[in-house]
């Protein structure tokens, strides 16, 4: 079963719905094209590893495979829930075209009703006679009722979905025909997409009652990844999770907007792997810097943070020997130190090997336990012994012999974060993987001076129960910029409960926005045009922002217009770093001169308020 399982199935709690047998039907129709499961080999322990975090060959590089079921079974087998096709009826749909009027005539027609099913595997079957010497068709007679179980007549009209029986056929020997290569590609994959019907159709026929997409839990939360529309509510009061069958017109892998389905992810990678870390970290972010700033979006929202955070990157670039640029992807990681500033801790990949010596100029050279170190600028830099010369690592003398005695093999992690890591995507431009609880302990000491406004919010958002979260953010040379949260609680407490707090906190952000801005008094003109539409901006994220349930992760995502990034960034550093009084009113002011009643009344008042536009 290993080799069918999908990747949530190791998640606590996780039981197997709709999306799981999905993933499966996907595995076996790999292996009925390519001839072999996706991830031969090894033990059970191996293959769930390789299913969750691993991306299966392509089946387009086989010869004769067409690209679209090849796309299809990609989509099928997804890691994330989320973006996995949704329906076995879109599926039997996709597989269709592509099986050829002869392997789809002669069929039957039965009723959608287990009955009709468990009648037809009851009943006699008629032998072939021996004297046949030709092959034959006979489709079997249905013996199913006239009604469904709900009293009304099972046809296209009803809105229930028909089971397609394939005939049998009976087995003769037949003389060997000499065909070429593309006539054997096309009963191969002809054979493949009726035995994928069938299971598909059965899929349905055998899942009457399919739960909701997104997740085992009764209770879950009803907005969650890949659900379609649906005008129903529960007894809650809130929308009932949407039908699985849908829109049989929608392609492979989408789902009609209902306004509450999470968006889309653009993309569909691994896991991040912590590689070359030092045990006890609480706090990790994995950043694709080349990538990201080959994007002039990329470099606006570095810029936004300020000049104090630029003359830390230039400090540590100093320190590096590289630029940002140069970085295929650097991780950081924050480790907390009893009553002190939280250590640092950098790995760094470059795309090549480099000649890291020389761009250090000759440091000082430094054993550390069976590694060689040095020191440069107040940094120990390491590279690590399997590395070919494009990884080093940075931290102090201590977090870099620990991490160089693990060998590359990634520290172990609190059940929490395990769990989020197995849920990001290392082709995201940001991951974020952090424990809250670090923050508002030796973790909230980076946060000083005018950051030290974030802790409240911050403290509001993640609350006493969240017990991990992970931020992933991505754009492209598109126009879309992508946000996630992932959040996972404590194991007594169910997700809903954590994913209504969450959506009541977006509800009372634009207005805590509001009133914190109205007490920064009145306005730098440096940045009041940004700051009469920054709270219009927020409120627009927050309206935008869906929220679900995937296992026990609570999800909330959002799709935004690309230069929303460094917009909100820096209206969120010029906001932090506004004062309460601002310079102009400092100003000694000269009251104005006493008038009369009369005077007053022939004085012209002139009134203009700024617009305030919806757009980035």
């Amino acid at each position: 079963l290993a080799d069918y399982a999908a990747p949530e199935m190791d998640r606590p709690g996780q039981c197997p719905n709709d999306l799981t047998d999905i993933y499966g039907l996907g595995c076996v129709l790999y292996r009925l094209l390519a001839g072999d499961v996706p991830f031969a080999g090894g033990g059970v322990t191996e293959k769930r590893r390789r299913h969750a975090g691993e991306p299966i060959q392509p089946l387009d590089r086989l010869v004769g495979i067409p690209p679209s079921l090849a796309r299809l079974v990609a989509t099928m087998m997804a890691k994330n829930p989320g973006v996995r096709v949704n329906s076995a009826r879109h599926i039997a749909e996709q597989l269709t075209p592509l099986a050829g009027e002869s392997s789809r005539k002669p069929v039957s027609v039965v009723a959608l009703t287990k009955d009709a099913y468990l009648a037809f595997l009851a009943a006699p079957k008629n032998p072939p006679s021996p004297q046949s010497t030709a092959p034959q068709s006979t489709a079997p007679q249905s013996t199913a009722p006239q009604s469904t179980a709900s009293g009304q007549s099972a046809n296209a009209d009803s809105g229930v979905g028909e089971m397609v029986v394939a005939p049998s056929v009976v087995s003769t020997r037949v003389a060997p025909t000499k065909t070429n290569r593309r006539q054997t590609t096309r009963l191969i994959v002809g054979a493949t997409v009726v035995a994928a019907i069938v299971v598909g159709t059965l899929l349905v026929v055998m899942r009457p009652d399919v739960q909701p997409a997104h997740g085992p839990d009764s209770d879950s939360d009803p907005i969650a990844a890949g659900q379609g529309s649906h005008d129903g509510a529960d007894s809650s009061g809130r929308n009932s999770v949407p039908s699985a069958t849908a829109d049989a017109t929608v392609n492979a892998g989408w789902v009609p907007d209902d306004g509450q389905s999470l968006w889309r992810s653009p993309t569909a990678g691994r896991a991040i792997v912590l590689r070359y870390v030092p045990r006890g970290g609480q706090a990790f972010a994995v950043l694709r810097l080349h990538q990201m700033l080959e994007d002039s979006e990329g470099e606006r929202m570095l810029r936004a943070f300020g000049p104090d955070f630029l003359r830390l990157v230039a400090e540590w670039q100093s320190a590096a020997g590289v630029t940002l640029d140069e970085l295929e992807c650097l991780t950081m990681v924050f480790l907390p130190r009893d009553n002190q500033l939280p250590e640092l801790y950098f790995v760094a990949q470059l795309p090549s090997p480099t000649d890291l010596l020389q761009r250090w100029e000759e440091p000082a050279a430094v054993t550390l336990g069976s590694c060689n170190a040095y020191h440069r600028n107040g940094w120990t830099l390491s590279v690590p012994a399997d590395s070919d010369g494009s990884v080093f690592v940075m931290g102090s003398d201590d977090t870099v012999r620990e991490a160089m005695e693990l060998r590359g093999a990634a520290p172990p992690l609190r059940r929490e974060l395990e769990q989020l890591r197995m849920s990001t995507d290392d082709q995201r431009l940001v991951n974020v993987l952090l424990a809250p609880n670090f923050l508002f302990s030796d973790g909230g000491r980076l946060l000083q001076g005018p950051y030290a406004q974030l802790l409240p919010p911050l403290k509001n958002l993640f609350g006493d129960h969240t017990r991990g979260a992970a931020v992933g953010l991505h754009f492209d040379q598109g126009r879309e910029l992508y946000l996630e949260l992932r959040m996972d609680g404590a194991i007594d407490e169910p997700p809903t409960q954590l994913s209504h707090a969450l959506e009541e906190y977006l509800r009372r952000l634009p207005v805590d926005v509001e009133s914190f801005l109205v007490s920064r008094g009145a306005i730098d003109p440096y940045w009041q045009e940004l700051a009469l539409k920054f709270d219009n901006m927020v409120e627009f994220v927050c309206r935008n922002v869906r929220v679900g349930v995937e296992g026990r992760e609570v999800v909330a995502n959002v799709s935004l217009p690309k230069a929303a990034g460094h917009n909100l960034v820096l209206g969120t550093e010029l906001a932090l770093a506004s004062h309460r009084s601002a310079s102009i009113a400092e100003q000694p002011v000269t009251p104005p001169p006493s008038l009369r009643i009369e005077e007053i009344l022939q004085t012209n008042v002139t009134l203009s308020f700024p617009q305030q536009s919806l757009e980035f």
